[in-house]
């Protein structure tokens, strides 16, 4: 569900990048390109290493269940 919602956004930003200045141009295919990435690790299940963003802290409920 993620995922498909990720790739739309990226979709749409796909589909303005001809009406963009240069500039806005790179930074859509930036945004398209973090998108994607981030759409394909969801759909294929590639672990995160939570502890590894700062401040993040996986609420106590969940770090019980966590492998």
């Amino acid at each position: 569900m993620f995922a498909e919602g990720i790739a739309a956004v990226a979709t749409e930003f796909a589909q303005e990048l001809a009406f963009l200045p240069p500039a806005e141009q790179r930074k859509h295919r930036m945004r398209i390109r973090a998108l994607t990435t981030a759409a394909s690790n969801i759909q294929d299940g590639v672990p995160r290493d939570l502890d590894a963003i700062p401040g993040f802290r996986l609420p106590a409920e969940l770090r019980q269940t966590r492998n």
